[in-house]
C-alpha cells in the first residue's frame, strides 16, 4: 500500500488551466475560473463525438477543442494551492476517461487535489454514466462535492448510436443517484447532434424536476472522431435552446410552459416577452452553463468567431445579438392572439 500512496498520478490539465496556474505561457482573454484536469489515457467507451473514444485517432492529449498536456504532479499541486488560496481558481473539475477501472485513481486524485486546495474550493468529477451508486458514493467520500454523469445525446436512438449505450439505463441511474445524493449529481446535454429542440428541452425539464444539475454544450466536430464531418449546430437554434435551458435551470420555465411546432422547434414560451428580455439582456443565459464557476473558454468554438458559450460577461451588443437570434419567431405569454 505504501507504494500505491507514493505513486505519481498522470494529471493532464487543460492548456488554459496550465496557463492560469502559471505552468505554461499562453495568452488568454478569458482565463478559466475552474481548473480542468483530465485523468486517464484512452477511454474504454467509444462515443462517436469524443476525442478520447476507443477508436478516435485524435491523440491522448485532446478532449473537445482543447489540448491537455501532462503536468508534473508536484508543480501542479503547488500552483493549484496558490491559485485556490488567492481565489483565481474557484472550482476543480476532474474529467475522467477509462471507465470504472479508473475509479481508484479518480478517488486518489480527488483526495490529493483536495488536500492542497483552499477550503472554499468546489470539486466536481465527470464520470461514466455506467457507474454504480457505490462508485458515485466513493467519489463523493473522497472529497468531491458533485459527480456529473453525462447524457450528451438527447434521444434514445441517438444515444444508442452515438454513446453506444441504453439511454433508459443512464436516465435510471441518474434519477437513483439524485435521490441517493441530493444536490450532488449533475449531467451534461449536447445540442446539435440530431435531436430536436423539444427532445432536449423536455429532457432538461425532467432532469431539473429530479434535482439534477444541468450543463449545456454545443456539438463540436473534432478531427479523428467518427463525427468529424458532422455539421456544427445552427446558431439561432442553439440560442433558442440556450435561452429556454437557462430559464429551466433557474426554475423559471417548466415543461408545461413550452410549446413546439411539428418539427420539434420551440415556438412558445409561457413568460412575457418583456420579462424574458429583461433577464436575457443581462447576458447570463448565453454564458457557459455548467457547475458554478465553470466557464470553459473556447471548448466549443475558435477565438474570433461568434461564441456558442461566452466564458465571461457579455457586452450589451453581444447580449442583444444573442437575444435577437433566440427569440426570432417565438411567441410569448400574452401574445397568443396577435
Amino acid at each position: 500500500m505504501a507504494d500505491d500512496t507514493a505513486r505519481k498520478l498522470r494529471f493532464r490539465p487543460s492548456a488554459g488551466t496550465m496557463a492560469a496556474l502559471g505552468l505554461k505561457e499562453i495568452k488568454s482573454d478569458s482565463p478559466p475560473t475552474t481548473a480542468y484536469i483530465m485523468l486517464g489515457e484512452k477511454c474504454v467507451r467509444d462515443c462517436s463525438f469524443c476525442a478520447q473514444a476507443a477508436h478516435s485517432t485524435s491523440g491522448a492529449g485532446r478532449l473537445s477543442r482543447v489540448t491537455w498536456p501532462e503536468a508534473d504532479e508536484d508543480a501542479l499541486l503547488e500552483s493549484l494551492g496558490k491559485a485556490t488560496a488567492d481565489g483565481s481558481i474557484r472550482r476543480v473539475c476532474i474529467q475522467t476517461v477509462g471507465g470504472r477501472g479508473a475509479l481508484d485513481v479518480v478517488c486518489e486524485a480527488v483526495a490529493k487535489l483536495r488536500a492542497v486546495c483552499g477550503p472554499g474550493t468546489a470539486f466536481s468529477v465527470s464520470f461514466s454514466a455506467t457507474a454504480g451508486l457505490d462508485d458515485i458514493g466513493r467519489i463523493l467520500a473522497s472529497g468531491a462535492d458533485r459527480v456529473a454523469l453525462a447524457i450528451d445525446a438527447c434521444n434514445p436512438e441517438l444515444h444508442k448510436k452515438i454513446k453506444k449505450a441504453d439511454m433508459a439505463a443512464s436516465r435510471a441511474l441518474i434519477k437513483r443517484a439524485a435521490l441517493s445524493f441530493p444536490g450532488r449529481i449533475s449531467t451534461h446535454l449536447i445540442a446539435g447532434m440530431g435531436e430536436t429542440e423539444e427532445e432536449l428541452l423536455r429532457l432538461a425539464s425532467s432532469l431539473k424536476e429530479e434535482g439534477v444539475g444541468l450543463g449545456l454544450f454545443a456539438f463540436t466536430p473534432l478531427r479523428g472522431t467518427a463525427m468529424e464531418n458532422y455539421p456544427v449546430p445552427e446558431m439561432a437554434s442553439y440560442r433558442r435552446v440556450q435561452l429556454a435551458f437557462w430559464m429551466i435551470k433557474k426554475g423559471l420555465l417548466k415543461e408545461g410552459m413550452m410549446s413546439f411546432d411539428g418539427s420539434g422547434r420551440l415556438s412558445y414560451i409561457g413568460i412575457s416577452r418583456s420579462e424574458v428580455e429583461r433577464l436575457a439582456l443581462e447576458g447570463e443565459p448565453f454564458r457557459t452553463s455548467g457547475c458554478e464557476w465553470c466557464n470553459r473558454p473556447y471548448y466549443n468554438e475558435r477565438p474570433g468567431t461568434e461564441l456558442y458559450n461566452y466564458p465571461g460577461p457579455l457586452s450589451g451588443e453581444e447580449a442583444a445579438m444573442a437575444f435577437a437570434k433566440a427569440v426570432k419567431g417565438l411567441v410569448f405569454a400574452g401574445e397568443e392572439g396577435r
